[in-house]
């Protein structure tokens, strides 16, 4: 199964687009996911607060709010998926996973992905390998 990871909700139209025509070309179903890292957002949140910009308990304020917007503004931009891929013919299901990179490598692998197209904004740059237990990261 072709597998598609996005981890940005502002340009995922660019990592999208490879992955959809790669199942077209394949005639294979594609899996999109959207990946929000709590990693993440807690270090953007916790710069704020190092910064001196908010106390404590806003600082967890802001992260249980931003954690929410990530959950609905992906299931918006999964909606969006949904529709292109209709719109050319490939089969696509989709999902939220929040997380760490081992889980997400971990479901990957879970629904059998040969490849993984359109990875963006993870926690480290290069590319993916189900050969290599998921572990594997190579430059691009």
């Amino acid at each position: 199964m072709l597998c598609a990871v996005i981890a940005d909700p502002y340009s995922y139209p660019q990592a999208l687009e490879p992955a959809l025509a790669e199942a077209q070309r394949r005639g294979e179903p594609l899996w999109v996911v959207f990946f929000i890292s709590p990693t993440a957002l807690a270090r953007l949140v916790g710069d704020l607060g190092e910064k001196g910009w908010l106390g404590p308990a806003s600082l967890r304020a802001l992260e249980a709010s931003m954690r929410s917007g990530f959950r609905l503004l992906a299931e918006d931009v999964l909606a969006d998926i949904a529709e292109r891929a209709k719109a050319v013919g490939v089969r696509v299901e989709t999902g939220v996973f929040e997380g760490n990179l081992d889980g997400l490598f971990s479901q990957l692998r879970k629904r059998g992905c040969s490849k993984v197209l359109g990875v963006r904004a993870l926690e480290r740059p290069g590319t993916w390998s189900p050969r290599a237990g998921g572990a594997a990261w190579g430059r691009r």
